[in-house]
């Protein structure tokens, strides 16, 4: 009775979690960033960079790659040290590893996150150190591959939200227990800062900083805040009770999304503007991302990226590479449950071209545990370009072990670029 309930469950697991893989074909925008006049569209299947010709106020596409598993709304994504940090999760929102990329796309660090059920709500480097939020937890380093905790001037279980970071040595930290600063990579020390008061969003360019405050008690205090660099002296650029879920600056120029409604606006030493953006055209669009490069205005949404001028009042579809979509068509494994009685799954795919081909086995989070075939030449077929011999998995690990019983996910890829997901149980127990 106890092993049919468990294969219940695992089997009914399987049917629900189907959608989280069989949706990644799209043009959905995670977040949106920028290096100078570089912007950086990452997706939930890869990242895309574009050119802003200020001539033509136009954004001209010039390179991308793509992942080897998706990202989702929990993923961060930013800008450190002008590298692309992004952060891939479970389909609960839990960390499993993260990735920097530099300016040519290429992973230049990557490692896992040996803590379990933790969220990671932001990273940042200091003196090249990694130091990352784990929510609920608190904040750890990285240190010779391993996770360790920072000791916060004698706080225990600080609940902290995120990190201010204005220079390679100068650090904030924002959270429910005050603000706290270092100026020595792992060393923070409390503020006079409210402790009622968050920083939750933000965004600096040369020396102006801009941030959402969120007040604990009194919702009708949040507002958003301008200062050159010091948390001492703050102008308040406008009181909402709206939550602010993006900001945006780019010289004196910035931008805000309060989940109904577009802003801009724009300051000088004397002067202060403020003024509503129309988003009527995209109003059927789930908003993920904005970002201002000038008076450019890029919009991320959950089926393209958009843009214009501030004052214009058309917005234009921006170009998606189509090579960093998910298009490795007509991928499964039969049979998609390994049993004892079933104890191998066959891997069938169809080439359009001769490529040479990679299968890796993944658990759930992420995390590799077997390479089934590396760049192996494969041909291109009408039916399908597997070989059998080869293209199969037996349920083990690397090194022969049998895995605990569960969900896996299997993913081929192409050398050319090609590549695409499939999910595969695992109810065989070990011998």
């Amino acid at each position: 009775m106890l092993r049919n309930r468990f294969f219940f469950i695992i089997i009914t697991l399987f049917i629900l979690i189907s959608n989280s893989y069989t949706q990644i074909i799209s043009n959905k925008v995670i977040s949106i960033e920028n290096i100078g006049d570089t912007l950086i569209a990452v997706l939930d299947s890869g990242i895309c960079l574009y050119t802003y010709d200020r001539k033509k106020d136009s954004l001209i596409f010039f390179k991308s790659t793509k992942f080897d598993y998706p990202i989702n709304e929990n993923s961060l994504v930013k800008i450190v040290d002008n590298n692309i940090f992004v952060s891939f999760t479970d389909p609960n929102g839990y960390i499993s590893f993260y990735r920097l990329y530099d300016r040519d796309l290429n992973i230049i660090e990557e490692k896992n996150i040996a803590v379990s059920y933790v969220y990671l709500y932001d990273f940042e480097k200091i003196e090249n150190i990694p130091i990352f939020i784990l929510y609920p937890k608190g904040v750890y380093y990285y240190e010779k591959n391993f996770v360790k905790s920072i000791y916060i001037d004698s706080t225990d279980n600080i609940k902290a939200f995120s990190f201010i970071k204005f220079n390679d040595t100068l650090l904030y930290l924002s959270s429910l227990n005050g603000l706290y600063v270092t100026k020595s990579p792992l060393i923070f020390k409390k503020t006079s800062w409210d402790t009622n008061r968050i920083i939750l969003y933000y965004d600096i360019f040369d020396t102006n900083f801009i941030y959402y405050v969120y007040d604990i008690q009194n919702s009708n205090q949040n507002g958003i805040f301008i200062n050159s660099l010091s948390l001492n002296s703050e102008k308040e650029i406008k009181k909402t009770t709206s939550e602010v879920i993006f900001l945006s600056l780019y010289d004196s120029i910035f931008t805000f999304f309060t989940g109904d409604s577009l802003y801009w606006g724009s300051f000088n030493p004397s002067n202060l503007y403020i003024s509503n953006i129309d988003i009527d055209q995209i109003k059927d669009y789930k908003i993920n991302a904005i970002k201002n490069i000038d008076s450019l205005l890029v919009i991320g949404t959950n089926k393209g990226i958009f843009y214009k001028k501030i004052n214009d009042t058309l917005y234009k579809e921006i170009y998606i590479e189509k090579s960093v979509l998910y298009d490795l068509k007509q991928v499964y494994a039969f049979p998609t449950v390994i049993t004892t009685k079933t104890p191998k799954a066959f891997f069938a795919y169809r080439l359009s071209k001769d490529d040479y081909v990679t299968i890796e086995i993944r658990t759930f989070s992420g995390r590799k545990i077997k390479t089934i075939i590396k760049n192996k030449l494969r041909y291109a077929s009408n039916t399908k370009s597997t070989n059998y011999d080869e293209d199969w998995w037996d349920g083990t690990d690397s090194n022969g072990n049998i895995v605990p019983p569960g969900i896996y996910i299997f993913v081929i890829k192409t050398k050319s670029g090609l590549i695409n997901y499939g999910k595969i149980v695992v109810l065989r127990k070990k011998e």
